[in-house]
């Protein structure tokens, strides 16, 4: 599976995703010392790094009107450690899926 594919499968619209790109791109400037991995839209989803969860489980929140907040509604995901967790389950759905059909 493509990222594309599993962005469009989370229901992430252009705009979003733009967004999620200039986010990697804003934390590359600021931290030129370790900068992260680009995200390639049709690299396999097997290329996605931790470092992305945080960014894409900000990005995946924003558009479900989440407002960073766990399934049981209990722990704000204001965090990076918090929104990497969400990202990550979100994530893994797909990822899992993919690696079901090999």
């Amino acid at each position: 599976m493509k990222i594309q594919e599993m962005f469009d499968a989370l229901g992430l619209t252009l705009e979003t995703v733009n967004q999620l790109m200039a986010d990697v791109n804003l934390y590359n400037f600021q931290h030129t010392e370790k900068p992260i991995q680009t995200i390639s839209l049709q690299a396999d989803i097997d290329t996605i790094l931790m470092s992305h969860t945080p960014m894409i489980g900000r990005a995946i929140a924003k558009e479900r009107g989440r407002d960073f907040l766990d399934d049981e509604k209990q722990f704000p995901l204001t965090f990076d450690t918090n929104a990497m967790r969400y990202g990550s389950l979100e994530i893994a759905k797909y990822y899992n899926a993919e690696h079901l059909f090999k």
